[in-house]
């Protein structure tokens, strides 16, 4: 049952324009954003961090988040177009719907965040490769830091799906992951700086 549910999910989130568009426009909003922030700091006489460097701490970020907005979208959509109460009435435990609901957004998530991580460890080791003086370094706690994004983004895809069931409205949803997710920052930020 929740082996045809799960493949049902996956297959609804491949195919559906709406949540791919919504996310690389959130995603490029967020690089807008990014490139504003440098401008900004130029203009100011701060030292912007440049070129992927910039794009690369961006990226980390969007992965752990793509989960959510992948969950999230994967349920407000059906709210809205009212193709939710279908799938209860073939369904009727809706445990089952939203565990396949999670763990689609979870795949996709560390699909994503292999991928993005691979990525961001070429483009780190591309420069070094050219350089005459190659070394190859492997930090002795990467597996580790591999284990951390995954959790993350498993999270961020569980918090998703369970958000936007409570809430139902896509709008509200994405607004509280990524007010929440600044404000989270902050905090974080303020207490670090605090204790030391």
């Amino acid at each position: 049952m929740i082996v045809e549910a799960f493949k049902a999910e996956i297959f609804k989130i491949k195919t559906n324009k709406a949540i791919w568009i919504s996310t690389l426009s959130i995603f490029f909003g967020i690089l807008f954003i990014l490139f504003l922030i440098n401008v900004i700091e130029y203009v100011t006489g701060n030292q912007p961090k440049s070129g992927f460097l910039a794009i690369s701490s961006l990226l980390v970020r969007f992965v752990f988040v793509f989960s959510f907005i992948i969950g999230a979208l994967s349920v407000t959509g059906e709210y809205s177009k009212g193709t939710m109460e279908a799938n209860f009435l073939t369904q009727p435990r809706r445990y089952i719907i939203f565990l396949a609901k999670t763990g689609a957004a979870c795949c996709f998530g560390v699909a994503i965040f292999i991928l993005g991580y691979l990525l961001n460890f070429f483009w780190d080791i591309l420069p070094k490769i050219f350089n005459s003086n190659f070394n190859l370094t492997i930090y002795p706690d990467l597996p580790w830091q591999i284990l951390r994004g995954l959790i993350i983004t498993i999270m961020w895809a569980i918090i998703g799906v369970g958000l936007a069931a409570l809430i139902r409205n896509t709008a509200i949803t994405l607004l509280i992951v990524l007010v929440g997710s600044i404000l989270l920052q902050i905090i974080i930020t303020a207490i670090a700086t605090v204790a030391s």
